[in-house]
């Protein structure tokens, strides 16, 4: 990824989760943000189970894409070891992304 395109990127640690000509699904592992995720998920929200984790920015990049990273639009991806979280993809024994926390 070019990082005159995205700063963001520069010396980022990116995990692929999905690559084809459209476009790439990636989570960013070293770049935190001061959000937590419970404040998303207010009391009974979607993300509760995650709630005293910390964001990380990343998501996912397409040919063209303007979108900011700071976009409310952006859908959300997450890496934990929840193996019960129905439709978790199992990357690695015990590591899984995303699923359907509803």
């Amino acid at each position: 990824l070019d990082s005159d395109m995205r700063p963001s990127l520069h010396r980022a640690v990116i995990l692929i989760l999905d690559a084809s000509p459209a476009g790439v699904t990636a989570l960013v592992l070293n770049r935190p943000t001061p959000i937590l995720v419970s404040a998303l998920a207010g009391e009974t929200g979607r993300y509760q189970a995650f709630g005293d984790n910390v964001l990380h920015a990343g998501g996912e990049l397409g040919a063209g894409d303007t979108t900011p990273a700071s976009s409310p639009l952006l859908p959300i991806y997450w890496l934990h070891s929840c193996e019960w979280l129905p439709e978790a993809r199992e990357l690695a024994r015990g590591t899984f992304a995303g699923g359907d926390s509803e």
